[in-house]
Parts: C-alpha cells; structure tokens; sequence
C-alpha cells in the first residue's frame, strides 16, 4: 500500500443547484477493500446537467458529481484486489450483490442501488476512492478518454441489448447525443442493413452520417416519419428513443414495423408524461422496453468492444476543461447544446 502525502484534495461541489465550487476536502483513509483512483478524465453526462440544474429534487447536496471516469490507481487497501499504477475505469453503479436481482446478474434492479457521482461522491475531482470489486482494467491499447467513454458506451450496449437487434436489420435511432452517437455504432458493428438517426442540431447529424447513418433528418425541419417510411417502406425492426417526449414516442410507434422492438432510454423529466397510443401497440403487436443503466456482463461486452478499436469517440470529445474550470465546462455543456456532445474533465490539468 503506498504512503500518501497530501492531506487534502481539491474536490468540485455542488452546493446547490447552479452553484458548483472548487473546494478541498480531507483526504479520507482507505477501508481494507478500497482502491484509491488519480482522476484523469471524467465526462460530464446529461445526468449531471439534470442535477445541476437541480432537475432530480432527491438528489442529496452537497455532491461531487460525476460517474463517467478513469484514471490511475494510486493506493489500495489492505485486502484490495486492483495493483498499484493499472490504468482503470469503474463500473460507478454499486449494487448490494445480495438481493434476488444481483443473484441473477441484474445489477441495474438492485433492491438497494446507489451510483457513484449521484448517491455518494464522484470523480470531479483529483482523486477518488472506490470499492476494489468496481475496478476494471484498462487494456494497453485503450486511453483514458476511452476509458472515461465506458459507461455511456454500456448504456448504449445495454439499449441495444433490450431491442435484441438481429444481423441485417433496420435500425431508427431517436436522438443525436452522446448516446445516440455510441449506439449508432453498434448496430454497424452487428450487421444492421440501414440505420436512421433524427435530431435537430445539423452539424451533430452530419457527423452521425460520418460515423455510419444512412440516413440523419432534421427532425425541426422534415418530417421525420416521412423520410424513415420513404427509406424503409416495412418500418423499421429496431427503434431507440432517447429523447422520450410525446412526439418521439409518437414517431417511434409510427416508424416500427409490425414486430417492432422500441427502447426507450430517455427519462422524460415532469410534468412530461407522454401519452401512448395502444391501439397502434395492438394492432402491430409491438415490443416496448425500457433501458436504464446496465449489467456487470454488459460492461465487460463494451470494454471489448472499445478495445476493439470499433468505436469511435475523438469526434464526440467536444470541449475539455481543467478541474477550476468545472463551472464553466457545465455552463457549456448546459447552455451550448448545439455544440456539445461530450465535454470532460482533466483534473491533473494544471495542477
């Protein structure tokens, strides 16, 4: 276990909401089974923005946020089991591992989920201290920006996963964020036949053509079930709505062909509560899902498929900030939605 020297560690807060500053906290010691991380990038995720913004009323402040990292292991406890200097992500969703959903491997459902960067203290931050079982590590051939990728590329494995997509079929992708932008790569890499991505940002739909969309609309300016039913006479096999508002959810079960699977991934916020429009559920006997978080299996499915080097994830990296710029690197994310798509931190910038 290596002898640490600094007493205290600067840390971004989240005091309340709008107001995050940089603050330094005590150095906490390591309990027998904890590993102690050097942050070296962290994303901000639309999660995060919510919080910020003060969006999810139960969340607790103050708070370090952040849950998309990696780093470089610096210390570990007496019985931990990562070594000294691995380069490492963190699964940041801690389940009980002993209640009947984590017995069967579904980690998401846990009778008592927490999530690092929402329930406990996050990676905005210098460094950060995370149970051993948690830590996964980085192959030789993967960055630190891929690393911190890990968990919006789960989420995305996960959805994809839920809409149990087959070789040659025909995807629509409701959505041109990070997600959306992670998933669109998948199904490219499992042999879909044509994918359709919608949105309202042009140059951010014209990357997704860029990445492997056959199709990108505007979805301000066309008719987005139009342009799909005119490429797709049948429908569309797979549908992924990570916007979730009444009108996605119209156009998703407008778009499915009969058979359908439609994932939704977005979490409408209140008072949005769309509407649904069974009889069409009925009459083409469709599949509806839901998609939150992931599996433990899921994380090592994605951890492969970014080692692969399939995926990728320079042209989503959209602005980088030191950790005394953290405000300012939310203050963009939040307010230039056109521009961002992923923007991270680097907290051993100018330190």
């Amino acid at each position: 276990m290596e002898q640490t020297r600094m007493s205290k560690i600067k840390v971004v807060s989240l005091e309340k909401p709008g107001v995050l500053r940089v603050v330094e906290k005590p150095r906490v010691s390591l309990k027998e089974h904890e590993v102690r991380i050097k942050v070296e990038r962290v994303g901000i995720c639309g999660s995060d923005v919510h919080i910020y913004e003060g969006a999810i009323p139960w969340v607790k402040m103050p708070l370090v946020l952040g849950h998309e990292f990696s780093g470089t292991v610096v210390e570990v406890g007496t019985n931990a089991t990562v070594d000294l200097g691995q380069r490492v992500t963190v699964i940041p969703i801690i389940s009980c591992r002993k209640c009947a959903a984590c017995q069967k491997g579904e980690t998401v459902h846990c009778s008592s989920l927490t999530i690092y960067g929402t329930h406990a203290d996050g990676a905005y931050a210098e460094e950060i201290v995370v149970i051993d079982h948690r830590v996964r590590i980085l192959p030789d051939n993967m960055s630190f920006d891929q690393g911190a990728f890990m968990d919006p590329l789960t989420v995305a494995v996960h959805a994809i996963n839920r809409s149990q997509l087959k070789s040659k079929e025909n995807v629509a992708i409701l959505g041109a964020g990070s997600i959306g932008m992670l998933a669109l790569q998948i199904p490219i890499i499992r042999d879909s036949q044509f994918i359709m991505v919608t949105g309202r940002v042009p140059d951010k739909l014209a990357l997704a053509k860029k990445l492997g969309a056959k199709l990108a609309v505007n979805a301000t300016t066309e008719d987005v079930v139009q342009r799909g039913l005119s490429a797709v006479p049948d429908g569309f096999d797979v549908i992924l709505d990570l916007v979730c508002s009444q009108e996605t959810l119209e156009q998703a079960i407008t778009l499915g062909k009969p058979g359908a699977h439609i994932v939704f991934i977005g979490a409408p916020s209140p008072p949005n509560k769309p509407a649904l429009n069974y009889t069409e559920v009925y009459r083409k006997e469709l599949t509806l899902a839901a998609s939150r978080g992931y599996t433990d299996e899921e994380f090592g499915q994605a951890l492969a498929i970014m080692a692969s080097g399939r995926i990728q994830i320079e042209p989503l990296i959209t602005g980088r900030f030191s950790l005394g710029h953290v405000p300012e690197a939310m203050k963009f994310a939040q307010t230039r939605r056109e521009e961002a798509i992923k923007v991270f931190i680097e907290p051993q910038r100018d330190l």
